[in-house]
């Protein structure tokens, strides 16, 4: 089961994310572990360039992949063009 997860995200006082950085986790079953389960990193996806809570679909500055887009709900990435932005 994985999701998308935001860390520091700053938003301007119009909305527009001026901070933060995102990773895809995962949930993982671990018997040896107290809490059984544990989060890992499926893959980084760096800064938040854009992301709509509501509906799930964000754009990131990857290390890995460039400019993308994820959507969440889709589990899937998304081409984004630099003039998109």
């Amino acid at each position: 089961m994985s999701f998308l997860r935001l860390q520091n995200i700053v938003r301007d006082q119009n909305g527009t994310v001026i901070r933060g950085s995102a990773s895809i986790m995962d949930t993982v079953y671990d018997r040896e572990r107290i809490h059984k389960s544990r989060q890992m990193v499926v893959e980084r996806l760096g800064k938040v360039v854009w992301y709509d809570s509501d509906k799930r679909p964000g754009i990131f500055q990857s290390e890995l992949r460039g400019l993308v887009g994820y959507d969440e709900t889709l589990k899937s990435f998304f081409e984004v063009k630099p003039d998109d932005v």
